[in-house]
Formats: C-alpha cells, sequence, structure tokens
C-alpha cells in the first residue's frame, strides 16, 4: 500500500509561466536511486510511470482532434537533481515546458525498494503559484496500480490546471477534472491525505463548472 502523502501549498508567486502547452513530466534524479540496490527498484518505477502516461494519452487522444496536442506529452528524464529552492524551479519551469517536476529518494525497508516521490505543480486557482504532494511507495506488484493511479490522478490535475492557464475549451478543462475525480473514487484514499484533498479540490472545481453552466468559473 502506499505509505503516506502530504499537501503542501505555497503562496509565493511563481515566474511567468511559458506561453505554451507544458508537455513535459520532468523525472530528476532520486537520492539513491543510483545505488546497486535501489537501481533496479527504481527503473521499475520509471517504467511503470511511463506505462500509465503512454496509455493515458492513447486514451484522450481517441477522443478527439481536441486532444491532438497530448501526442507531445512524455516523461523526461534528467541526471539533474531537482532545485531545492522554490526560486530555482521557478526558473527551471520558466525555461521548459515542464508540467509537473517530480524528485525524490529511494531507501530500503526490509529489502524492499521504497520510492518518496515529490511532484511539485502550479494551483489550478492560481497558476502562478506552486504546491507539491509527496507519493511514497513500495516497489512491490500489489502497489503497481496505485503508484499509477496516484500520479495519474496528479498529472490530470496538472493537466487541466494547464488547460485553464492555456484558456482552453471548458470541456477538455472538465474532462481531465472528471477523469482525475474517477480515478480518486477507485482508490481508498482513507491514509493519504493529500490525494484526499486533492479530490476534494477536484470536485469543488467540478461543482463551480456545473453551477457556471460549464462556463469557466
Amino acid at each position: 500500500m502506499l505509505l503516506v502523502s502530504t499537501w503542501c501549498p505555497l503562496s509565493e508567486p511563481a515566474l511567468h509561466a511559458n506561453e505554451n502547452s507544458r508537455l513535459e513530466v520532468t523525472v530528476f534524479k532520486y537520492y539513491g536511486g543510483e545505488t546497486e540496490k535501489l537501481e533496479p527498484g527504481f527503473e521499475q518505477f520509471k517504467g511503470i510511470l511511463d506505462n500509465k502516461l503512454r496509455n493515458m494519452v492513447q486514451e484522450f487522444l481517441s477522443r478527439g482532434e481536441d486532444y491532438a496536442y497530448l501526442s507531445s506529452l512524455k516523461l523526461h528524464f534528467t541526471d539533474q537533481f531537482c532545485p531545492s529552492s522554490l526560486d530555482g524551479r521557478r526558473q527551471y519551469m520558466a525555461k521548459t515546458t515542464s508540467l509537473e517536476l517530480l524528485s525524490g529518494t529511494v531507501f530500503l525497508i526490509k529489502d524492499t525498494p521504497v520510492i518518496q516521490s515529490t511532484v511539485h505543480f502550479s494551483k489550478i486557482d492560481d497558476p502562478l503559484s506552486e504546491s507539491s504532494i509527496n507519493i511514497v511507495l513500495k516497489v512491490v506488484p500489489e502497489e503497481f496500480r496505485p503508484a499509477r493511479d496516484s500520479h495519474s490522478m496528479v498529472t490530470l490535475f496538472a493537466l487541466a490546471m494547464d488547460a485553464k492557464r492555456m484558456n482552453k475549451s471548458t470541456d477538455i478543462i472538465v474532462s481531465y477534472l472528471s477523469k482525475a475525480y474517477s480515478i480518486a473514487a477507485d482508490m481508498d484514499l482513507e491514509q493519504y491525505p493529500a490525494l484526499e484533498l486533492l479530490k476534494e479540490r477536484i470536485e469543488k472545481k467540478l461543482e463551480s463548472y456545473r453551477k457556471n453552466g460549464g462556463n469557466n468559473p
């Protein structure tokens, strides 16, 4: 099972966003991820993320031309460590097309690789501010679905925020939020307060669209 998750809203404003759609999920170097015992588990984790992202893209591409831009959405692996400061992350995102920044640590618990990931992204109600969410999971078969679903939920939320920033149609924004909410509804989030909070934010946003007759609230 997922071990823990935390939500950390940050209110300091970010640099002005790139005017193009953000279509890279940047995976930075994880501490411990290159050691002999931990590298296989980290590589397996990256494979899980890549497979899920590809499947998610294909699902939306099948919905029509409005989603064609997602064909460029991909994971970008870098051998750098993620900037530790908010200003450093803002600068990185300002000069790239990163939708999210993933960083973290790989370690062992009773010979089982454990991945602690921090996902940095902009807030939907304030695209120039940053939020982060921590997700911790074991690299074992029973964790693969929670790993895929938790990261997909966050990525879909980030896509919705970016679609709003780019003034894309309400239908597109709502489709990402709806898919993220359906994933959350199928997960047991009782132990994961950050993901539960994210689910609540998605639900509130969807309700706002419904109250506004489908218009951007």
